[in-house]
């Protein structure tokens, strides 16, 4: 999976939202006003990617694959 630029944005200001025009124009719906910078998204998304992909070692450890399961089944 890979991290979008909204779950950047909505893991930064959960308190608020955002809303995107047709024209793809970002209105931030955030109550304080303080909107994230270019650069405080872009480092949320390769944090958020780097705990992504941490944990994908663990739930691959803990399920193992479906023709494996399949082979424990028969």
């Amino acid at each position: 999976m890979t991290i979008t630029k909204n779950q950047a944005v909505l893991s930064l200001r959960p308190e608020g939202g955002f809303s995107v025009t047709e024209d793809g124009i970002v209105e931030y719906l955030i109550p304080d006003g303080t909107e994230p910078s270019e650069s405080e998204i872009q480092i949320e998304m390769i944090r958020l990617q780097e705990e992504y992909d941490t944990l994908q070692y663990q739930r691959d450890r803990q399920y193992p694959s479906i023709g494996d399961q399949l082979d424990m089944q028969y």
